[in-house]
């Protein structure tokens, strides 16, 4: 009996020595006077959600609230009460949510861009990086690329940089005019699972 009790002990003591998954982030950010406001948090990259809307005035992804390099903005008279998902390393270096372009934005890359004509949820990569699968909520999503410096592209049809591939050395606004090689019928639009940027 004694025996057991120790062994238990024992293995209560190891699982609490693991590291246990981080939670998410909870913050609340207001709006004032109808004027864009930052609310700053440790790392966005992870993920941001709106939890819940506070304000009479709607919170709208992309048009009052987003976030970027820099935290959570708000517009518009938005306030909410926002999650913030803890970043495991994988995935993009940082992207964005919203219509307007960062500070953080690489000088020789690409941005990839969830909307035709560079709209939307973007996310952004560095010459020599590469995405075996894309993020969370960007697989088979991406409609544009802008191009930035000396950054050329690859897209692959599958993940693990396999299937249909396409080489770009110059921004497209809208995939959906560019046809797949394999299927005259369908287009690039919607169709990015890996990624790599020379």
């Amino acid at each position: 009996m004694r025996h057991r009790l120790f062994m238990f002990l024992a293995l209560a003591m190891c699982w609490c020595a693991l590291p246990q998954p981080a939670s998410a982030q909870t913050i609340t950010c207001e709006s004032r006077h109808n004027r864009r406001q930052y609310c700053q948090v440790g790392d966005t990259r992870g993920g941001v959600e709106l939890v819940r809307q506070i304000s009479d005035a709607p919170c709208e992804r992309g048009r009052s609230w987003g976030y970027d390099d820099q935290g959570i903005w708000v517009d518009r008279g938005c306030k909410g009460e926002f999650s913030v998902s803890s970043y495991r390393g994988k995935g993009p270096w940082w992207w964005n949510s919203g219509d307007r372009r960062s500070r953080g934005e690489p000088d020789d890359g690409a941005c990839f861009y969830k909307d035709a004509h560079f709209r939307g949820d973007y996310f952004c990569m560095r010459i020599g990086e590469s995405f075996d699968s894309l993020p969370s909520g960007f697989n088979d999503k991406i409609s544009s690329i802008r191009l930035q410096g000396r950054g050329r592209v690859t897209l692959y049809n599958n993940d693990q940089f396999s299937g249909i591939s396409l080489t770009v050395d110059r921004s497209v606004e809208d995939l959906s005019h560019i046809r797949k090689q394999d299927d005259s019928h369908k287009t690039w639009n919607d169709r990015v699972s890996s990624i790599r940027v020379d």
